[in-house]
């Protein structure tokens, strides 16, 4: 596989069938299974040089920030070095920040660290990767631009700005759907509150 067969839609299909694979497993086993064969696979994939290989490990890398965010099962070191590896995997792989088509994939990145900021109550250093996430990326976040403003009128809410907060969520109000939507409403009825 050259480095011109990853795109879009290669990166949409691994993504999709790890995640797939994962919820069957939690769904059957439980999360602590879900752990353990995503530990299984990045130690299963992180000796291999194979562009195949390498996308699946960062998308095992991803699971495993995202699992994170839900349970808090890695410690501060593995966090770190997690990024560190799904980073430089995508530089190996030649994808760089702004310019790459598949630059969203550092975005990724930037929005987990952001989340696991968040939870660690360091709310400035979440809307920085917040920002970044964006920025690297061209604008074209994973999860669209209604989710990423949404997500940056969350980390404003939470540092007290209501009326940066609120103008995002306005703004996002447009291009979200579902639950999105109904937490963009709520959060709206804070702002305005504050």
């Amino acid at each position: 596989m050259s480095q011109s067969q990853w795109n879009e839609r290669l990166v949409a299909d691994c993504k999709a069938r790890v995640k797939s694979e994962l919820d069957q497993i939690e769904q059957q086993s439980g999360i602590k299974a879900r752990e353990e064969a995503i530990t299984q696979k990045i130690k299963q994939l992180e000796t291999s040089i194979d562009p195949e290989d390498l996308l699946e490990l960062y998308v095992y890398l991803v699971s495993s920030l995202v699992l994170h965010t839900r349970t808090a099962y890695l410690k501060s070191a593995k966090v770190k070095q997690t990024l560190h590896l799904a980073h430089t995997i995508l530089l190996s792989r030649g994808i760089k920040e702004q310019s790459s088509r598949l630059s969203f994939l550092h975005g990724d990145l930037h929005m987990i660290l952001s989340q696991i900021e968040r939870q660690s109550g360091e709310h400035w250093q979440a809307a920085w990767h917040q920002f970044l996430a964006e920025h690297v990326t061209r604008g074209e976040v994973s999860g669209g631009r209604g989710f990423q403003l949404l997500s940056l009128a969350n980390r404003a809410l939470r540092l007290g700005y209501a009326s940066t907060a609120l103008q995002d969520l306005v703004a996002a109000e447009a291009e979200l759907s579902g639950d999105h939507l109904e937490r963009c409403r709520i959060n709206q009825v804070r702002a305005l509150r504050l």
